[in-house]
């Protein structure tokens, strides 16, 4: 009976090494997502002259790390303009 625990628990480990394995390319993918998005935000408020996270910069920058170019929108063309 202790050879078949012992074959079953040999097994599960293996079976375990390998969802483990292959999570690591999602995980990998996830973290260069969330490098993205917040170097694009500590970028966008950089330019800021508040240094403040507005409301649609970070779903923008998701978008932007997402691919989706497409769906960027300047809602907020006051704060770019230079002061006379």
């Amino acid at each position: 009976m202790s050879s078949l625990i012992a074959f079953s628990t040999g097994i599960c480990a293996i079976a375990l090494g390998s969802i483990a394995l292959s999570l690591r390319p999602i995980a990998e993918s996830a973290r260069s997502f969330n490098y993205c998005v917040e170097e694009r935000i500590s970028y966008w408020t950089k330019q800021d002259d508040e240094q403040v996270e507005r409301p649609w910069t970070r779903s923008n920058q998701v978008a932007f790390c997402n691919g989706k170019v497409y769906k960027l929108r300047v809602t907020n063309l006051n704060s770019k303009k230079t002061k006379e």
